[in-house]
């Protein structure tokens, strides 16, 4: 028997990239050149701000690499951009322990830097990095800290514990949807990052002869699951800096998020059929499926 993957509903790339990119101009817009607000712990507020600045470029070359159809490689950096997003919110709960193991783990990485660069033969000209008596001194703490090599994050904690301490923080529509996007979609994307058996048999194509033939350049395969977890993931670190510099901007990035988010689902032909032209679109839009995703 064979069996056949049902129909799917999406709506077109071209509008799914349009409200991502909405968002990610409405961002820039009201947070380049804003000031703190309300009574926030400042110790981690540089630090947000530097996770936002280096998400705002993976959201924008997720976005780039959307358009070129590369769905690999968009799972790949939405996996980077969902970390982002649990960074900062626990930063934004531990402001002070945030600033103080950022600094040691600073310190340790010079630290090994600095010898593994001079232990090395290098070319005439060549500085010598320095070395800080601090770093020599209290490197069995920093190595107690984040291991000898500086294997560990910089929390001191896996990923799981790090969702686990700011579920309560993170938007969710439902209890255990942040846990839900490490389960799904972020092992997903770092099945894709690491080049697991899973992705590269994505590229393989058997033929009836016992040969395959390697498919190289881009795909669009995992690119509808790249693009919901790399815009949910933005949208809830954008809400997060919103909140602290920019409380006015706030609201329109939920309402963006609540018209956005439709779009970005894939609906089964049955689920459509199911709820009847004139019904409510399953993706959550509000809309009537003729309206939604009936019209694709």
């Amino acid at each position: 028997m064979q069996i056949t993957a049902p129909k799917l509903k999406k709506f077109p790339l071209e509008d799914q990239l349009s409200i991502c990119r909405e968002l990610a101009d409405f961002a820039r817009e009201a947070l380049e050149g804003s000031q703190p607000d309300g009574p926030h712990d400042r110790s981690g507020e540089r630090m947000i701000l530097a996770v936002w600045g280096r998400a705002v470029s993976t959201f924008d070359a997720v976005l780039l690499l959307g358009c070129g159809r590369y769905g690999d490689q968009v799972g790949m950096l939405a996996r980077a951009l969902f970390e982002a997003a649990v960074d900062a919110y626990w930063i934004a709960r531990n402001p002070a322990e945030s600033q103080r193991l950022a600094t040691l783990h600073f310190r340790q990485t010079r630290l090994l830097v600095a010898e593994n660069w001079n232990e090395h033969e290098r070319r005439d000209g060549d500085p010598v990095l320095p070395l800080f008596d601090e770093d020599i001194r209290d490197r069995a703490e920093l190595a107690k800290f984040f291991g000898s090599k500086g294997q560990k994050h910089w929390t001191r904690l896996g990923l799981p514990d790090r969702i686990a301490a700011v579920d309560e923080l993170v938007p969710q529509e439902q209890e255990g949807e942040l846990r839900a996007r490490y389960e799904n979609d972020n092992k997903l994307a770092n099945l894709l990052l690491h080049g697991s058996p899973m992705a590269l048999n994505d590229r393989i194509n058997e033929t009836n002869l016992g040969k395959a033939t390697i498919q190289i350049g881009a795909s669009a395969q995992h690119l509808a699951n790249g693009l919901q977890h790399a815009y949910w993931s933005y949208q809830r670190l954008v809400h997060l800096v919103c909140q602290r510099r920019a409380p006015k901007a706030a609201p329109r990035v939920e309402e963006l998020y609540i018209l956005g988010w439709p779009l970005l689902q894939t609906i089964t032909a049955p689920a459509l059929k199911r709820a009847g032209r004139n019904g409510r679109c399953p993706c959550g839009s509000g809309r009537k499926v003729k309206d939604c995703h009936g019209r694709w």
